[in-house]
């Protein structure tokens, strides 16, 4: 593995004195945080107020605010082009039918998933670390415990599941093999489990760098392509058996490029005349300069996140 990058400052709490260093394997297109950190400390990562699992909102949805005309018209045309796959009841009984099976999240966050397909007469069950979602998610009406992919809790361990969600959790975890043997062992015959993670293959990512905002260090501690993730998956027990990607209209959003900036400046803050480092700023006239270079891309370049669907081998 080669230095890839360093990260010079956690962006959501930047009085942390901590920088980070992103370690990146060419061949195998996986990247990683090392040191890693230990279990213990990864929670203090998440004691920041606007971590998007502590609200009740959709986050399928994008907040689609364009401040000006130009961005308007970047958003709508954008729009027309994104053929992003977004998991609901439709996307569930595509790939499910409409009998019931049993059904389990980990990483759930708030439960909207897990309560909209309870509502379809599923057995729905949830694991999450976020004391805070867990309570949003049993005010769904959805049963939840305290754990993780990887630290799985006991209520769960030796059931089995027609059907496993771990969407935009294995990027956080210390150990996401484990996480996905996890997974496997829980799975019923002919079961699916459906993994979810930034795309790092997205030119987004290539054009912003540092500043990505996918790229959330040191939340996120492992870095995927569809490539790398579909490795992880082969070496868990898993055989992928289909490929979707979503996140292309988002990246154009006025809140993703603001965010963006403010990574930028807190970033440039911390560095202290060394900003050199840095890509260029981010402006709407770079998000429309990214959109004119990914309208005709492979989706695996469009698309912020990609998901593999994976079986039993």
């Amino acid at each position: 593995m080669r230095l890839r990058m360093t990260i010079p400052v956690d962006w959501r709490r930047p009085e942390s004195a901590e920088s980070y260093q992103l370690f990146w394997d060419d061949k195998s297109e996986y990247g990683m945080l090392y040191p890693r950190p230990s279990i213990e400390s990864v929670a203090s990562f998440y004691k920041v107020d606007d971590y998007y699992t502590h609200h009740v909102r959709d986050l399928r949805k994008t907040a689609s605010v364009f401040d000006n005309m130009f961005g308007r018209v970047l958003g709508r045309v954008s729009w027309q082009l994104d053929q992003s796959v977004y998991i609901g009841p439709t996307w569930f009984a595509a790939h499910y039918g409409e009998s019931p099976v049993s059904i389990l999240d980990l990483g759930c966050g708030g439960g909207q998933l897990l309560a909209e397909l309870k509502e379809k007469g599923h057995t729905v069950v949830g694991v999450e670390p976020d004391n805070d979602a867990r309570k949003i998610a049993e005010e769904r009406g959805v049963t939840v415990y305290a754990g993780t992919a990887e630290q799985l809790p006991d209520e769960v361990v030796g059931q089995k599941f027609d059907a496993i969600f771990i969407t935009h959790v294995l990027e956080h975890c210390v150990d996401p093999v484990a996480a996905l043997k996890n997974s496997a062992d829980l799975l019923a015959q002919n079961g699916k489990v459906t993994i979810e993670v930034p795309n790092h293959q997205a030119l987004g990512f290539q054009k912003a760098g540092l500043t990505w905002r996918w790229l959330d260090v040191p939340r996120h501690l492992n870095f995927f392509t569809p490539k790398s993730l579909q490795a992880a998956c082969r070496e868990a027990g898993l055989e992928p058996v289909g490929i979707e990607y979503r996140g292309y209209t988002r990246q154009f959003d006025a809140n993703w490029i603001r965010d963006e900036q403010k990574i930028y400046d807190r970033y440039k803050a911390k560095l202290n005349g060394e900003s050199h480092i840095l890509p260029e700023r981010k402006s709407q006239w770079q998000a429309w300069k990214l959109f004119s270079q990914t309208i005709f891309v492979e989706d695996a370049k469009k698309y912020d996140s990609v998901r593999v669907i994976a079986a039993k081998r």
